[in-house]
């Protein structure tokens, strides 16, 4: 593999010497001949090698047209191309040229800087660049002939100067944006894994022996209830009993398998594969799920397997993806194949209400950064972007009588699937809403009529999958018993992107604004409930704020709040990891993309959300009947031993 690296190196560099050389031979190509002097852009190449492919390239490249500029002196023998005869005035001041921009190259075209930083970057750097590099020339120029510099160089050279850098960094800001996408892709496509050297390597035969014990261990995983229960919270299990005994499953089982595992104060469990010193590829899933609200054809903490599908709560969000990365994981280490590199796989503990869990990882935890890292809670490809989320309180004191309390909501992320509304017996009511063809349940508890308004959950990211029972519930006693701010809550929240309430956002790389009313009580004449925001890049989320209070007549408050993430989709990182996906499924169509769900990306620095659903097969995650289909699950154990290998071979290298 390092040989074909060679070979790819070696490649690279020879068409970029070539061209400095036919830049030197061809004549007004590279060398423009003014007045019997002759004016230079051969620069050019120079700082676009320095650009795309790094400082060593710069100091190679400059060198080589140092190496070129002797060698047109002697051959042509023009009248000042004399001066440049002498390797300190032709070749010294090219290789300090190289060296220098390669170094300043350095901050400003890292993976880390987006494409349209650098593409910015690119024209002072260019000029900049080509001062550089007519500073050394004309210093060695009066250095060795300083006589003579003032009196004759200076004058001819000084006009040359002002146009080798106009028109070179005129040609490089053009070439570069027009050759950064493939040369952002050089990993990609010169680097080992595209050649047969990667291809050939079988990664669903690397986890097939794996496949029966990971099912196993997902099965017993699915079993425990670990939805967080505020009854059982103490210091050592700051999330209950529930969440508490599922990390200390996935303690013992890394324990067992003899890897290096933490417990970090009951809130993420951290396991390495490889010596902890070397780079990092982190990954980053949790074990805590949402309620298991709404009707299941099986019980949800008993799992179940059904025409090729295993159903549980907790199967696709997030526990399957967890262990498939955990056996992908320990697939590489087990063949050797995890050297240069390290794997580090966190399960935390309360993703779902706001992952508080990975703050105090990076934070109390005192946990480093992983150099790169991923977490399979999203969907495939991958996810470049994820929007910002808001959870906001509206309260408003009211009487809605003859309505004695209402209630629902389990989660603010998740929509209403019922609401349970108390008020006197009333008949007419029961009719009134037979005739609307509303689902609801009713009956009566000591001569009080309870009201169940029955909707469909769905996750808050994707609230228009789903039915909010809680808005049914405003528009029909709304309109029976003539409450104005009922209707007028379910006129606004009709429309769960926003528009029905003059509220609507979008941007081309984060996509549309969400409105979710995932929590709702109403008692003692004060009624209240939680909407989960999600929104856009360049949103001021005060006067936004602000206007939706005097839209909704209500005042609001700040739960929770997190800002939105967005990586260069065109970076290496991303690239990489959609390679892998690629080489893994020949999937060449999907396309990385930004979502409204926020995942463990957000709290875990250098990392996106990659995986774990395919296209049309999300597994019901926050609705009954969660499930992973088996062969999916199969799958994403390979795709992520693949990742995980291109990201430890390729980019930590």
């Amino acid at each position: 593999m390092k040989n074909r690296k060679l070979v790819n190196d070696i490649t690279i560099d020879g068409l970029f010497i070539a061209l400095l050389v036919v830049m030197s031979i061809v004549p007004f190509l590279g060398f423009i001949s003014v007045v019997g002097i002759s004016a230079t852009i051969i620069p050019v190449p120079v700082i676009l090698g320095t650009a795309f492919l790094g400082w060593k390239r710069g100091v190679l490249y400059g060198t080589a047209f140092g190496v070129a500029s002797f060698l047109i002196a002697i051959v042509r023998g023009a009248a000042a191309d004399a001066l440049f005869v002498d390797p300190l005035i032709s070749i010294l001041p090219r290789f300090l040229f190289g060296l220098v921009i390669g170094l300043i190259s350095i901050p400003f075209f890292s993976n880390k800087v987006s494409a349209q930083t650098k593409r910015i970057i690119i024209i002072p750097f260019a000029a900049f660049s080509m001062l550089i590099h007519s500073t050394f020339v004309l210093f060695m120029l009066w250095w060795r002939y300083v006589d003579s510099f003032n009196a004759y160089i200076l004058p001819v050279l000084l006009p040359l100067v002002a146009l080798e850098v106009g028109i070179s960094t005129a040609i490089v800001s053009l070439l570069y944006n027009a050759l950064y996408k493939p040369f952002a892709d050089r990993n990609l496509r010169f680097a080992p894994h595209e050649d047969e050297g990667d291809m050939s390597m079988n990664f669903k035969d690397l986890v097939k022996p794996y496949e029966e014990v990971s099912l196993k261990t997902l099965m017993d995983f699915v079993s425990i209830d670990s939805v967080y229960d505020p009854k059982t919270v103490s210091e050592e299990m700051p999330y209950g009993k529930g969440v508490n005994n599922a990390l200390t499953y996935i303690y013992k089982l890394a324990e067992k398998d003899g890897y290096t595992v933490r417990n970090v104060d009951g809130r993420a469990i951290e396991i390495y594969f490889g010596d902890k010193e070397l780079p990092n590829i982190g990954i980053f899933a949790h074990a805590d799920v949402v309620p298991a609200t709404g009707k299941w054809d099986s019980h949800p903490f008993r799992p179940e397997i059904r025409d090729g599908k295993l159903y549980a709560r907790g199967t696709s969000d997030d526990k399957g993806p967890a262990i498939a990365a955990y056996y992908a994981a320990k697939a590489l280490a087990l063949t050797n194949m995890v050297e240069g590199y390290s794997i580090r796989l966190v399960i935390g503990g309360d993703e779902e209400r706001g992952s508080s869990c990975m703050r105090y990882y990076f934070k109390e935890g005192a946990a480093p950064a992983p150099l790169y890292g991923f977490t399979p809670d999203a969907e495939f490809p991958l996810i470049y972007g994820e929007k910002a989320i808001t959870n906001f309180i509206a309260t408003k004191n009211i009487d809605l009588s003859p309505i004695m309390s209402i209630e629902g909501g389990e989660a603010p992320n998740s929509v209403i699937d019922k609401v349970i509304v108390k008020l006197p017996q009333d008949d007419a009511l029961i009719r009134f809403l037979d005739s609307r063809n509303v689902k609801y349940n009713a009956a009566l508890e000591r001569k009080v009529m309870v009201l169940t308004f029955l909707g469909k959950s769905a996750h808050g990211s994707l609230p228009e999958l789903g039915e909010n029972a809680a808005v049914i519930m405003f528009k029909e006693l709304g309109e029976y018993y003539k409450l104005p701010h009922l209707s007028l809550l379910a006129e606004k929240y009709s429309d769960p992107s926003g528009k029905t309430m003059d509220a609507y956002l979008e941007t081309p790389l984060l996509g549309k604004s969400t409105y979710n009313l995932g929590l709702l009580s109403y008692s003692d004449k004060v009624l209240t409930f939680t909407t989960n925001f999600r929104y856009p890049e360049h949103v001021d989320l005060d006067s936004h704020l602000a206007k939706l209070s005097t839209t909704l007549q209500m005042e609001l408050s700040i739960k929770s709040t997190s800002k939105h993430l967005l990586f260069d989709p065109e970076s290496v990182f991303i690239q990489t990891l959609l390679k892998a996906y690629q080489d893994e499924t020949g999937d060449l169509e999907s396309k990385p993309l930004a979502i409204g769900g926020g995942t463990y990306a957000k709290e875990c620095p250098n990392t996106v959300a990659f995986g774990s659903a395919f296209k049309g097969r999300p597994g019901d995650i926050h609705s009954p009947n969660e499930h992973i289909y088996i062969d999916d699950f199969y799958a994403q154990m390979a795709i992520y031993a693949r990742a995980i290998y291109y990201l430890g071979t390729k980019l930590c290298a």
